[in-house]
């Protein structure tokens, strides 16, 4: 099954890490899933893999995000080359998981 969230206006945290608010179009939304930028490559660089590494609504981390439910990401880029891939971004971008 397909899994898509509607980012807007991903934050860089730290490192690798990023926060992306939103809400799941698609599917359900859980950790360790692998989402990628439904974006063109940006040069050579072809989009890259995120991690959910957390998940958060209302305040309270919990494991999952249903379809329709709106809640924040923390995402992990693996590779700091990524970052400027990242942020290219435009303000609202589709993570998806790859079909």
């Amino acid at each position: 099954m397909s899994k898509t969230f509607e980012a807007h206006q991903m934050t860089f945290i730290a490192k690798t890490l990023w926060f992306v608010p939103g809400r799941v179009v698609t599917g359900e939304i859980e950790l360790g899933d692998v989402l990628r930028p439904d974006a063109p490559p940006s040069g050579d660089m072809a989009p890259p893999n995120c991690k959910v590494m957390a998940i958060e609504t209302y305040g309270e981390a919990i494991d999952f995000l249903s379809e329709g439910t709106t809640g924040g990401l923390v995402i992990q880029v693996p590779h700091t080359e990524g970052d400027a891939f990242m942020q290219a971004l435009p303000s609202v971008v589709l993570l998806k998981t790859e079909d």
